[in-house]
């Protein structure tokens, strides 16, 4: 999450100063590192399985 913070504050502050700063451009831009963050967090959890042992899993 911290790197797409640091991906995405440019960006913000570049809309927050300009002159035709958008407050609709902001908002776009964060909802989309909300949803790249939160996919990395479904993908890294549905990878998860993967790393428990095979007789483990046979077990339960």
């Amino acid at each position: 999450m911290n790197l797409v913070a640091v991906l995405i504050a440019p960006a913000v502050v570049l809309m927050s100063e300009s002159d035709s700063a958008s407050h609709v451009t902001r908002i776009a831009i964060a909802l989309v590192a909300a949803a790249v963050a939160f996919g990395a967090i479904i993908a890294s959890k549905r990878r998860a399985p993967a790393l428990v042992d095979d007789e483990a899993r046979a077990a339960a």
